[in-house]
């Protein structure tokens, strides 16, 4: 499970993808920031080797919610500002930046290539603090 969503995030995700858009989908560019963040959350419990139990109580949800998440099988699915929480619990930061768009019309961009891998793959570790 882990190599699978490591790949879709390295080779998934790049700013020219139009997987959602080519499917005619309503807002696809808001449907891929949201399978974005669902693939770096399950990259990074696979990443963290925790089990759905402990991932469940990490982000404060019943275990079958979070299979839920990770089949993709919810009904209705979990909301962008759910899934930013959620990975913010399981040590993930979430960067969300706004700037004057190119054209009349702004769009969602998500992520680079510099920082997807690592950030899901790797748990965070605190640098020991010095001694005074």
């Amino acid at each position: 499970m882990h190599k699978k969503y490591l790949k879709l995030l390295d080779e998934g995700w790049e700013l020219g993808n139009r997987t959602f858009a080519d499917l005619g989908l309503d807002n696809p560019e808001r449907l891929q920031a949201k399978a974005y963040l669902r693939a770096a959350i399950l990259a990074r419990i696979a990443a963290l080797e925790i089990t759905q139990v402990e991932a469940a109580r990490r982000i404060g949800v019943p275990q079958p919610k979070l299979s839920n998440l990770m089949s993709d099988t919810a009904q209705r699915g979990f909301s962008s500002d759910k899934l930013m929480e959620f990975a913010t619990k399981l040590g993930l930061d979430v960067r969300i930046q706004v700037r004057p768009a190119r054209s009349a019309r702004g769009k969602v961009i998500i992520g680079d290539a510099t920082t997807r891998k690592t950030a899901a793959a790797k748990p965070h570790r605190r640098k020991p603090a010095k001694a005074a």
